[in-house]
């Protein structure tokens, strides 16, 4: 009995040990994102003027394309990591689209590819909930 006592007690009081240090076996991670883009300013728009709050009426859904995105995170310490990440998009304005027809007289368009490079620090104000990697 003292022996099954002993086990136990050692193998609960390992137990935080290991799991505080399971942020290291995920230090490193490769991301992949996308969403939508666009672009909303004098080219282009809807068929009314932009003069409604924040110009929703002057959308343009026609003139929405994806973005990609591709990134590296290293986690430095269990609540702090750092990210690296490169942004594409293609974002574009026609007032040949546009129901406007001061707009569609203008006949303005552009079409231009926008590359970001970008770095963030991050800080975890919680601490990651431990769950089995297969449940």
């Amino acid at each position: 009995m003292r022996r099954i006592i002993l086990i136990l007690s050692i193998l609960l009081i390992s137990m935080p040990i290991i799991f505080a240090q399971e942020w290291k076996r995920d230090a490193q991670a490769i991301f992949f994102g996308t969403g939508p883009n666009n672009y909303m300013g004098d080219l282009g728009g809807g068929k009314k003027d932009a003069a409604h709050f924040l110009g929703i009426r002057d959308f343009d859904y026609q003139t929405t394309r994806p973005t990609f995105q591709l990134g590296y995170r290293f986690r430095i310490a269990e609540m702090i990591s750092i990210k690296a990440f490169t942004s594409y998009a293609i974002i574009s304005g026609n007032d040949a689209a546009s129901g406007h027809t001061g707009r569609r007289a203008r006949n303005l368009s552009f079409k231009s590819p926008v590359i970001e490079l970008g770095g963030q620090f991050e800080y975890y104000f919680l601490k990651e909930k431990v769950t089995p990697r297969y449940a």
